[in-house]
């Protein structure tokens, strides 16, 4: 079960995505606030202390994973998905201080799945 007052960022430059799923987690009653770059997320991240983080890998201003540590050191309660389409990153130490690891294509059943899994 997911709790009810769970706040879901995302951090993806794929604009269709991030509209797709805002429209998906609203029928779930969780809410859900998108970012377009690791900058924009920053800020989005300071200013609505979301529950869980979906971070993508690549991003026109960076790498997710090198901006794990930072998430995770000023938010250490924060759950990070982090979502690759590279099988190699996926395996990789890197993504050692996300809590779970999804691959590209991923579907909204397995984001919550992922979700429930993280007991949260």
């Amino acid at each position: 079960m997911i709790k009810k007052d769970l706040i879901v960022l995302m951090i993806d430059d794929e604009i269709d995505l991030c509209v797709a799923l805002s429209g998906l987690f609203k029928k779930e009653n969780i809410e859900f606030v998108c970012a377009f770059s690791l900058h924009e997320g920053k800020v989005k991240l300071d200013e609505c202390n979301p529950t869980v983080l979906l971070l993508d890998n690549n991003l026109p201003d960076g790498f997710g994973t090198d901006w794990l540590k930072i998430f995770k050191s000023e938010c250490p309660k924060l759950k990070i998905i982090l979502v690759t389409a590279s099988a190699l990153v996926a395996k990789s130490k890197e993504t050692s201080l996300a809590d779970k690891v999804l691959a590209k294509p991923t579907s909204f059943k397995e984001i919550l799945q992922a979700l429930k899994n993280l007991h949260i």
